[in-house]
């Protein structure tokens, strides 16, 4: 089976540059780069054309922040700025790549029946979870929310509902105790980018398995500041797998008590079988706080 010709879809992020650099140093052949929404003008479908200007220092990098337009641009591949995926004029363009697949990578627009119908192989998606669980845009947020350190990705395919697709690769990846989320980002991505790779390379031989997703799991939204709100009935470990993971969100973590308000913002460590025999103590900054079981050892502030 000959070699099948991609069309990546993705954002201005680090995470979808990283994602297509590997592709494209893995020799995957790519026809075409769709971005969502990074449009100049009032246009919702736009063909963007590189524009270096004119710089006084001929040796200076054309760009500051590289991302996957300039990538695309670098290889002499077509760029389309989309803000809506139902635009017939997007449908008209993406046809003309004449792609054989499309790749996923943190895009985030619902991609409708006729655009999934398009690429005669499909859609494939990256997601940073083992799905069924943590469907959603920010999976790695509700794993540590939840004091998981079993992580993993999920190669799947795409179809009119978000993260609901029929599963083609999955694998498990254990994340260290109190793991920061840019740190547990990055093995995740590096992970999913290399399974990607394995996904398009199947395609060659037809080996590319699509096997139900089992039930269960719901789909997760973005967080809020309610979503930051510790429980006692959590486990110490669990507040600080959580706390640790997310606090590169800059949140304050509350946690209301009978008669006060905890505001913690860091945790430090946390004793699993300890008893406290009171619910919170405070020294300072250092704060104590049982939990169920285990104490957890923090700093923060009485509100």
């Amino acid at each position: 089976m000959a070699k099948p010709h991609m069309v990546f879809f993705g954002t201005t992020s680090d995470t979808s540059l990283r994602v297509l650099s590997g592709l494209v140093a893995a020799g995957i052949s790519i026809c075409g780069v769709v971005v969502s929404a990074v449009l100049q003008s009032g246009a919702i479908v736009e063909r963007l054309l590189p524009d270096y200007g004119r710089s006084p220092l001929p040796l200076a990098q054309p760009f500051v922040r590289r991302s996957i337009i300039e990538l695309a641009w670098s290889l002499g591949l077509p760029v389309i700025a989309t803000r809506s995926l139902m635009a017939p004029e997007l449908l008209m363009q993406v046809r003309a790549l004449q792609p054989d697949v499309a790749c996923v990578a943190c895009f985030p627009q619902r991609v409708p029946a006729k655009l999934l119908a398009l690429p005669p192989q499909g859609f494939l998606n990256v997601h940073p979870s083992l799905l069924p669980a943590h469907r959603g845009p920010v999976p790695l947020f509700w794993m540590f929310h939840a004091g998981e350190t079993n992580a993993g990705i999920t190669i799947h395919w795409m179809d009119e509902s978000f993260d609901t697709g029929p599963i083609a690769l999955q694998t498990q990846i254990e994340l260290p105790e109190g793991i920061s989320y840019q740190a547990a980002e990055q093995r995740l991505w590096e992970r999913g980018t290399e399974l990607l790779i394995e996904a398009v390379q199947a395609l060659e031989t037809g080996s590319l398995a699509r096997r139900a997703q089992p039930p269960g799991d719901t789909y997760e939204p973005w967080p809020n500041q309610e979503h930051f709100t510790l429980h006692t009935q959590w486990s110490a470990r669990r507040a600080c797998i959580f706390m640790r993971g997310t606090s590169e969100w800059n949140q304050p973590y509350l946690l209301p008590l009978p008669h006060s308000t905890l505001e913690l913002t860091e945790a430090l460590t946390y004793h699993s079988e300890t008893v406290l025999g009171q619910p919170f103590s405070v020294n300072n900054s250092e704060v104590f706080v049982q939990f169920t079981p285990g104490i957890l050892h923090a700093r923060g502030r009485v509100r």
